[in-house]
């Protein structure tokens, strides 16, 4: 059905057009008008023409006229009666319409006559009831799956919880979506997308209800009975999605899916729709859990938490609220030859303004899960270049400083253009740099390692691997990669000396590195026997609280300075 048809200009819409805006009447009767005019004006000149010419007197004249104009009076008003009727079609069409327009309602015009009226006001209804099925599916159903959304989701919740049914609200969460969009690009996550749908909608069974909330986020509802619940349900949800684990394939290309699972049950944790959907998606697991999350209120404060927290750090980026601690590096070799700081580490701290002092360990695993690990990763190159200029202008010994490299740091490939902007803007030489990386991070992708790695020692920065000893790399593997330090986990330097366990993997370690060539470092020395078996193991290098906790950069100079000055005693 053509809904709009070309439109030409013609005689009648310039009449139209000038009636409209000439004559501050309605359309009909702008219609009864003319029709009036129309009518009488040609025939009462006619009967006044013939009266006067064909009338033996005046009287009789005006008799015929008078006669005349009331015949033609009463038929007028009998043609403009049965004008004003012909035209409801139009008017109740363009009533309905502007009804529509305002509330949505479709209107209720006869669509049983055959004329041109007739099918416009059919045609009006048919139009206007599509449209507004249309509006329905597009509101209510989501347009890449076609499956129920978000809204038509706790529309069907609120039914069911007001007649207090038992349920499960289930959220499933695709982790690797951003990959699929990424590596697939848009035609490819759809068709992805898609897939995961229909492969939900047969995993839950007939009947159940399955809505895509937003991009890689489904969610699915069981119901049951409180056995069911409590012993059937975690068997129910491991069903679905063993169902949906298998590769992706479409076209050429496959996923396989990374998913989470949160739930939340009706009416245990929540009785109205929008709270039962914040309860399942507060229960949706981190990135290391594999196995379903049901809700708890500890899981929600968790959530709420993070979400503040990161509110905040976003804050502390902004209000200057970071600050960076350093922690010294001591070369202690065994014997007689003098310890001397040889470097520090970088730590960052959160000083905020209501909670205090705030340690990594509790802000830095909200930053990584978000965008801001890269920003707080420049932020600590910038400050700690910057308090390397300082330090020597201050005539300190040319210590080199350590950073750390989150993982997100080590994907972006701006990593050495920042690192070089950082050296470059304070003027501080490339090898007085040492960035860190976790053994496991590393192993996670070996072949990128070696790259980033090797690209950084050509430009004169060293690498070290931090927390060696906890992940699962081997000699072979470790040949292949360009790096200048390994620092042995403080898990393995802690009561060295009474773990004969401990002794051999640390021998190990310090001999393997030997041969590599790679300086050794042994973290966490907290009590001088750690440090006198670690020397006789052959280890140089050290960091620990025996020698001093991490420092704010003025206790660090003024610590620097104490240890020089005792030195030359």
């Amino acid at each position: 059905m053509t809904l709009f048809a070309e439109q030409r200009p013609t005689v009648g819409l310039g009449l139209y057009s000038l009636f409209a805006r000439t004559v501050p009447l309605s359309y009909r009767n702008k219609i009864m008008l003319v029709a009036f005019l129309g009518t009488h004006i040609p025939l009462l000149a006619l009967i006044a023409w013939y009266a006067l010419v064909s009338a033996p007197s005046l009287s009789e004249a005006l008799w015929v006229i008078g006669v005349a104009l009331v015949a033609t009076l009463v038929g007028t008003a009998l043609t403009l009666v049965a004008l004003n009727e012909l035209l409801q079609p139009i008017l109740m069409t363009a009533r309905g319409l502007r009804r529509y327009a305002v509330d949505h309602s479709v209107p209720a015009l006869p669509i049983g006559f055959t004329d041109d009226a007739g099918t416009l006001m059919a045609d009006t209804v048919e139009t206007l009831t599509r449209l507004e099925a249309t509006f329905k599916q597009l509101a209510h159903h989501d347009q890449l799956t076609g499956l129920p959304n978000r809204e038509h989701l706790l529309e069907v919740l609120a039914r069911r919880l007001a007649r207090q049914e038992r349920l499960a609200l289930c959220i499933v969460t695709l982790r690797n979506f951003e990959d699929l969009a990424t590596g697939f690009g848009l035609a490819g996550s759809d068709a992805g997308l898609r897939l995961l749908g229909e492969r939900l909608v047969g995993a839950a069974g007939a009947g159940q209800m399955v809505a895509r909330l937003e991009a890689g986020r489904f969610a699915f509802v069981l119901e049951g009975d409180e056995t069911d619940m409590d012993l059937i349900l975690p068997v129910k949800i491991e069903r679905v999605l063993d169902e949906l684990r298998p590769r992706l394939s479409f076209g050429e290309m496959t996923l396989l899916p990374d998913l989470a699972t949160g739930v939340a049950l009706a009416p245990d944790d929540a009785t109205d729709a929008d709270a039962l959907l914040n309860a399942a998606l507060a229960a949706v697991p981190p990135a290391a859990q594999a196995v379903p999350g049901f809700f708890s209120p500890a899981a929600q404060e968790a959530a709420r938490e993070r979400l503040l927290i990161e509110h905040e750090l976003r804050q502390a980026l902004d209000h200057d609220e970071l600050s960076l601690h350093f922690q010294p590096v001591m070369q202690a070799p065994q014997g007689a030859a003098p310890r001397r700081i040889v470097g520090a580490e970088a730590l960052i701290r959160w000083n905020h303004p209501t909670r205090g002092l705030v340690m990594p360990g509790v802000f830095m695993p909200v930053a990584e899960q978000s965008e801001l690990m890269n920003d707080i990763g420049r932020w600590v190159l910038r400050n700690g270049c910057h308090q390397l200029r300082l330090w020597d202008e201050a005539g300190m010994p040319a210590l080199r400083l350590a950073v750390n490299l989150s993982a997100a740091q080590f994907a972006d490939p701006r990593l050495s253009r920042n690192i070089g902007d950082a050296l470059d803007a304070h003027g501080v030489a490339w090898d007085r740099l040492e960035v860190e990386m976790t053994e496991t991070a590393v192993m996670g992708n070996r072949d990128k390692a070696a790259r980033v790695f090797h690209d950084l020692r050509a430009l004169g920065v060293t690498v070290a691997i931090d927390d060696f000893g906890t992940g699962y790399s081997t000699m072979s593997q470790l040949k292949d990669l360009p790096f200048d330090t390994m620092k042995i986990d403080r898990e393995f330097v802690h009561g060295v000396d009474a773990s004969r366990e401990s002794q051999a993997i640390c021998r190990a370690l310090i001999e393997l590195a030997k041969g590599l060539g790679i300086a050794v470092l042994a973290e966490g020395v907290e009590v001088e026997a750690d440090l006198t078996c670690m020397q006789m193991l052959g280890c140089e290098l050290f960091q620990g609280y025996y020698f001093s906790r991490p420092m704010p950069a003025d206790k660090f100079a003024t610590w620097v300075h104490d240890k020089d000055a005792l030195a030359g005693e």
